[in-house]
């Protein structure tokens, strides 16, 4: 049971990685040329729950164009974050 849900869980990540590849080939943006601008972000310490858990938005530029990946959400672990839910990638104007 446990092995049938991992394969499962991985074809729907699988599935929501390529979308996001999808949205950011249909921006124009070639992932050896961005250049991070800043991470903000929420800091969420649950009751009776030993994790912090991040809330946040990801800012980089790439050709000239801003964008940003809107509602990231992250676990902490030992070995860094690990990335939950990601809403989208959209392009963002120098105001925004």
């Amino acid at each position: 049971m446990i092995e049938r849900r991992k394969q499962e869980a991985f074809a729907v990540y699988e599935a929501e990685f390529k979308s996001y590849l999808r949205q950011a080939d249909s921006l124009l943006i070639t992932w050896n040329e961005v250049v991070f601008e800043k991470f903000d972000f929420d800091a969420v310490y649950p009751e009776k729950v030993n994790l912090k858990y991040l809330n946040g938005d990801s800012w980089f530029k790439c050709k000239k164009n801003h964008f940003v990946i809107k509602g990231i959400k992250a676990v902490q672990i030992k070995a860094g974050c690990r990335l939950q839910n990601i809403k989208g990638i959209r392009q963002v104007d120098d105001g925004d």
